[in-house]
């Protein structure tokens, strides 16, 4: 297998946390429907998966700095000047793992109002910064 230059894997991740975000946006649009809760926070979990490795591929390529999970990309991402509201990311980090193993409505509900109401903000204003 051949493996991929580090500029082509930027590349990719960059488009696909593009569209992950445009996804987030169009589901936020169809909200408040109860159903559509699901639907919104799984399009924020693929959207901020995509942009925390968007910004490690970027740490790499820039900087020669290799971060293997979340927490450290993020810190560095902000340390870095690449995100400009690091305890916002650290919020979404801790909704993102919340998301992913909390199965109850309430923490849910909670999730997916910060999602409308802070997060998407904040990955958009990523999405246009890379864009």
């Amino acid at each position: 297998m051949t493996e991929v230059s580090p500029e082509i894997r930027y590349a990719r991740r960059k488009e696909n946390f593009l569209k992950a975000v445009a996804r987030l946006e169009r589901v936020v649009a169809l909200s408040p429907f109860e159903d559509i809760e699901l639907l919104l926070i799984k399009a924020f979990e693929l959207s901020f998966e995509s942009a925390w490795m968007c910004l490690k591929d970027r740490l790499q390529l820039d900087c020669a700095l290799f971060q293997p999970s979340p927490k450290p990309t993020i810190q560095t991402a902000f340390k870095a000047g690449y995100i400009s509201n690091g305890p916002i990311w650290m919020k979404m980090l801790e909704s993102w793992n919340l998301s992913c193993f909390s199965y109850d409505d309430e923490t849910a509900q909670l999730i997916a109002g910060k999602i409308r109401s802070i997060y998407l903000a904040e990955l958009s204003k990523y999405a246009a910064a890379i864009s």
